[in-house]
């Protein structure tokens, strides 16, 4: 837990990082042009890609509960900031959790 508080300033910029990277600006626009059933299997897409990362990332690092909920909380706010409506925002998180 202790190597956890000491890391949080890079787990907070790992999850900035890999949200932009997934769903940054340019993603985006790609997504809003899409409609409908191909809107969602890129959404779906994006969403695998970043639980597949940040599930990688908790392993790597061997983070404990407070280095998860800290990745997690970031992860979050990162979503929002970059306009990601909040049903959006909660599926990935609730994704992420389990």
């Amino acid at each position: 837990m202790f190597s956890d508080f000491l890391k949080r300033k890079n787990i907070v910029r790992y999850a900035e990082q890999t949200v932009d990277t997934h769903f940054g600006q340019v993603e985006q626009q790609k997504v809003s042009r899409l409609s409908g059933a191909k809107q969602q299997k890129r959404i779906d897409v994006l969403n695998n890609k970043l639980s597949r990362d940040i599930r990688s990332y908790i392993q790597d690092e061997k983070l404990g509960v407070y280095g998860k909920a800290k990745l997690l909380k970031a992860v979050q706010t990162r979503l929002e900031a970059n306009g990601l409506t909040l049903d959006h925002v909660t599926s990935i998180v609730n994704r992420l959790l389990h």
